[in-house]
């Protein structure tokens, strides 16, 4: 007998279901993300093995439309972008820089303006973390 595997209709790739969590792939909240960082970050989620190669895909993100934008020479980023342009586009990640290193999660959602002023804004609060955690 065949294998038949059940199809769900597409729905969750219609453009409503950007602001209905219910029709998303998985869900997690800025705190969730946060401490997931945080503690890859300081080895407590697995082994410390484990946490630096993660740090190390992190750090080689090749993004740069949003968090490290403009923190140029100022800070390093180790970060993770989602998208659904061009109603979100979301950044979370760890800023190292001479006050930090600081974790940051933002997610966006039900966007209607300019998707790369979207990212600019991710980019320009990069900043004022780095600027006002030294």
């Amino acid at each position: 007998m065949a294998l038949r595997v059940a199809r769900p209709p597409l729905v969750g790739f219609r453009k409503p279901a950007v602001g209905d969590s219910t029709l998303w792939l998985g869900r997690s909240t800025a705190r969730e993300m946060g401490r997931l960082l945080e503690g890859i970050h300081e080895g407590t989620r697995t082994s410390r093995e484990s946490s630096e190669e993660m740090m190390a895909i992190l750090r080689r993100q090749l993004s740069s439309s949003r968090l490290p934008r403009y923190v140029g020479f100022e800070a390093s980023v180790a970060h993770k972008t989602g998208d659904w342009p061009p109603f979100g586009g979301s950044d979370v990640g760890i800023l190292f820089h001479e006050g930090g290193p600081t974790v940051v999660a933002i997610y966006t959602g039900q966007n209607r303006g300019d998707f790369v002023e979207l990212e600019r804004t991710l980019g320009r609060i990069a900043v004022e973390l780095v600027q006002g955690w030294r």
